[in-house]
Protein backbone atom coordinates (compact mmCIF):
# COMPACT_ATOMS: atom_id res chain seq x y z
CA UNK A 1 0.00 0.00 0.00
CA UNK A 2 1.61 2.85 -1.59
CA UNK A 3 0.68 6.57 -1.32
CA UNK A 4 2.26 8.69 -3.46
CA UNK A 5 2.93 12.61 -1.47
CA UNK A 6 1.72 14.51 -4.70
CA UNK A 7 -1.23 12.92 -4.84
CA UNK A 8 -2.46 13.73 -1.66
CA UNK A 9 -5.02 16.38 -2.35
CA UNK A 10 -5.09 19.37 -0.75
CA UNK A 11 -7.96 18.87 1.58
CA UNK A 12 -6.27 15.38 2.91
CA UNK A 13 -6.87 12.22 1.87
CA UNK A 14 -9.59 9.25 3.11
CA UNK A 15 -8.75 5.39 2.64
CA UNK A 16 -11.73 3.57 3.76
CA UNK A 17 -10.92 -0.27 3.72
CA UNK A 18 -13.92 -2.60 3.89
CA UNK A 19 -12.08 -5.91 4.38
CA UNK A 20 -12.19 -7.25 0.86
CA UNK A 21 -8.96 -6.17 -0.68
CA UNK A 22 -5.93 -7.58 0.24
CA UNK A 23 -3.96 -4.07 1.99
CA UNK A 24 -0.95 -5.78 4.14
CA UNK A 25 0.67 -8.65 1.91
CA UNK A 26 3.24 -6.54 0.76
CA UNK A 27 4.50 -5.06 3.81
CA UNK A 28 4.62 -8.69 5.82
CA UNK A 29 7.16 -9.66 3.72
CA UNK A 30 9.29 -7.31 4.50
CA UNK A 31 8.54 -6.54 8.34
CA UNK A 32 9.77 -9.67 10.45
CA UNK A 33 6.68 -11.45 12.25
CA UNK A 34 7.39 -13.89 14.93
CA UNK A 35 7.08 -17.50 14.04
CA UNK A 36 3.33 -18.41 14.29
CA UNK A 37 1.81 -15.56 14.33
CA UNK A 38 -0.12 -15.10 10.89
CA UNK A 39 -1.53 -10.84 10.53
CA UNK A 40 -4.54 -11.17 7.98
CA UNK A 41 -4.03 -8.79 5.23
CA UNK A 42 -7.57 -7.99 4.35
CA UNK A 43 -8.22 -5.32 6.88
CA UNK A 44 -10.78 -3.22 7.68
CA UNK A 45 -10.98 0.48 9.08
CA UNK A 46 -10.65 4.11 8.06
CA UNK A 47 -7.42 6.31 7.62
CA UNK A 48 -7.16 9.97 7.06
CA UNK A 49 -3.89 11.93 6.11
CA UNK A 50 -4.88 15.73 6.52
CA UNK A 51 -2.98 17.78 4.31
CA UNK A 52 0.34 19.49 5.24
CA UNK A 53 4.11 20.05 4.68
CA UNK A 54 6.53 18.63 5.94
CA UNK A 55 5.24 15.80 8.20
CA UNK A 56 2.38 13.76 7.46
CA UNK A 57 0.17 12.45 9.62
CA UNK A 58 -2.43 9.92 9.57
CA UNK A 59 -4.63 8.98 12.06
CA UNK A 60 -7.71 7.13 12.10
CA UNK A 61 -8.71 3.06 13.36
CA UNK A 62 -8.19 -0.27 11.51
CA UNK A 63 -9.58 -4.16 12.54
CA UNK A 64 -7.88 -7.02 11.42
CA UNK A 65 -7.64 -10.80 13.22
CA UNK A 66 -4.17 -12.77 14.15
CA UNK A 67 -3.49 -16.23 14.06
CA UNK A 68 -1.16 -17.22 17.02
CA UNK A 69 -0.09 -19.94 19.25
CA UNK A 70 -0.99 -20.33 22.73
CA UNK A 71 1.90 -19.80 25.01
CA UNK A 72 0.61 -22.70 27.26
CA UNK A 73 -1.19 -25.31 24.78
CA UNK A 74 0.89 -24.43 21.35
CA UNK A 75 -3.27 -24.35 20.03
CA UNK A 76 -3.48 -21.76 17.05
CA UNK A 77 -6.06 -19.60 18.00
CA UNK A 78 -7.55 -16.26 16.44
CA UNK A 79 -7.49 -13.12 17.82
CA UNK A 80 -9.24 -9.94 16.49
CA UNK A 81 -7.24 -6.26 16.78
CA UNK A 82 -9.04 -3.18 16.56
CA UNK A 83 -6.62 -0.65 16.78
CA UNK A 84 -6.52 3.46 16.42
CA UNK A 85 -3.96 4.17 14.84
CA UNK A 86 -2.04 7.70 14.68
CA UNK A 87 0.95 7.58 13.18
CA UNK A 88 3.47 10.71 11.70
CA UNK A 89 5.71 10.28 8.65
CA UNK A 90 8.88 12.71 8.32
CA UNK A 91 10.84 12.81 5.21
CA UNK A 92 14.51 11.51 5.93
CA UNK A 93 17.20 14.73 4.90
CA UNK A 94 19.33 12.98 2.68
CA UNK A 95 21.81 15.83 2.97
CA UNK A 96 22.50 15.66 6.52
CA UNK A 97 21.38 12.16 7.53
CA UNK A 98 23.36 12.87 11.21
CA UNK A 99 20.72 15.69 11.71
CA UNK A 100 18.22 13.03 12.41
CA UNK A 101 19.89 11.31 15.43
CA UNK A 102 20.48 14.70 16.80
CA UNK A 103 17.23 15.63 17.50
CA UNK A 104 15.57 16.03 21.00
CA UNK A 105 12.82 13.50 20.69
CA UNK A 106 12.14 10.64 21.59
CA UNK A 107 13.24 7.65 18.93
CA UNK A 108 9.96 5.17 17.71
CA UNK A 109 7.60 8.18 17.14
CA UNK A 110 8.48 8.84 13.19
CA UNK A 111 8.55 7.00 10.35
CA UNK A 112 11.43 7.97 8.06
CA UNK A 113 10.67 8.37 4.19
CA UNK A 114 12.26 8.49 1.58
CA UNK A 115 11.48 9.52 -2.04
CA UNK A 116 7.89 10.63 -3.75
CA UNK A 117 6.15 8.16 -1.76
CA UNK A 118 5.15 6.84 1.83
CA UNK A 119 4.17 3.04 2.63
CA UNK A 120 2.39 3.31 5.77
CA UNK A 121 1.50 -0.85 5.37
CA UNK A 122 4.81 -0.82 7.12
CA UNK A 123 4.23 0.91 10.38
CA UNK A 124 0.49 -0.37 10.19
CA UNK A 125 2.18 -3.87 10.41
CA UNK A 126 4.37 -2.70 12.88
CA UNK A 127 1.55 -0.97 15.48
CA UNK A 128 -0.66 -4.36 15.68
CA UNK A 129 2.30 -6.22 16.40
CA UNK A 130 2.96 -3.86 18.99
CA UNK A 131 -0.97 -4.48 20.22
CA UNK A 132 -0.33 -8.09 20.47
CA UNK A 133 -0.04 -9.61 24.13
CA UNK A 134 4.01 -10.98 24.56
CA UNK A 135 2.49 -14.00 25.66
CA UNK A 136 -0.65 -15.21 24.02
CA UNK A 137 -2.88 -17.27 25.32
CA UNK A 138 -6.00 -19.52 23.71
CA UNK A 139 -7.82 -18.44 27.17
CA UNK A 140 -7.11 -16.93 30.22
CA UNK A 141 -7.44 -20.42 32.16
CA UNK A 142 -5.62 -22.55 29.72
CA UNK A 143 -3.93 -25.24 31.90
CA UNK A 144 -1.13 -25.79 29.36
CA UNK A 145 0.25 -28.65 28.33
CA UNK A 146 1.02 -31.58 31.43
CA UNK A 147 5.13 -31.83 31.59
CA UNK A 148 4.83 -35.75 32.42
CA UNK A 149 2.79 -36.63 29.38
CA UNK A 150 2.49 -33.94 26.95
CA UNK A 151 -0.94 -33.75 27.15
CA UNK A 152 -3.52 -31.06 27.98
CA UNK A 153 -3.57 -30.89 31.92
CA UNK A 154 -6.61 -31.76 33.23
CA UNK A 155 -8.11 -33.78 29.61
CA UNK A 156 -8.99 -37.21 29.41
CA UNK A 157 -5.61 -38.07 27.50
CA UNK A 158 -3.86 -36.76 30.83
CA UNK A 159 -3.64 -39.51 33.07
CA UNK A 160 -0.83 -38.36 35.31
CA UNK A 161 -1.95 -38.95 39.03
CA UNK A 162 0.21 -36.09 40.76
CA UNK A 163 -1.00 -32.69 38.79
CA UNK A 164 0.27 -30.90 42.34
CA UNK A 165 3.84 -32.86 42.18
CA UNK A 166 5.94 -30.43 43.86
CA UNK A 167 10.01 -30.09 41.84
CA UNK A 168 12.52 -31.97 43.68
CA UNK A 169 14.53 -28.50 44.43
CA UNK A 170 11.23 -26.98 46.37
CA UNK A 171 10.88 -30.08 48.18
CA UNK A 172 12.32 -28.25 51.76
CA UNK A 173 10.67 -25.39 51.69
CA UNK A 174 7.15 -28.27 51.53
CA UNK A 175 8.02 -30.10 54.15
CA UNK A 176 8.67 -26.54 56.31
CA UNK A 177 5.42 -25.31 55.78
CA UNK A 178 3.65 -29.02 56.54
CA UNK A 179 5.38 -27.90 60.05
CA UNK A 180 4.53 -24.68 60.23
CA UNK A 181 0.80 -25.04 59.33
CA UNK A 182 -1.01 -26.34 62.14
Amino acid sequence: MKIRIDDIPEEGLVLNFSGDSDILSESLVSVPVPSGTIIDPYMKGRLQIPAGSGELFMIGYIETSVRMACSRCLAEFSRDVNLDVSLIFRRRDAQNPAQEADRDEPDGDFTFFEGPEIDPGEAIVQEILLALPMKALCREDCPGLCPHCGAMKGSPECECPDQDRVDPRWEALEELKKRISP
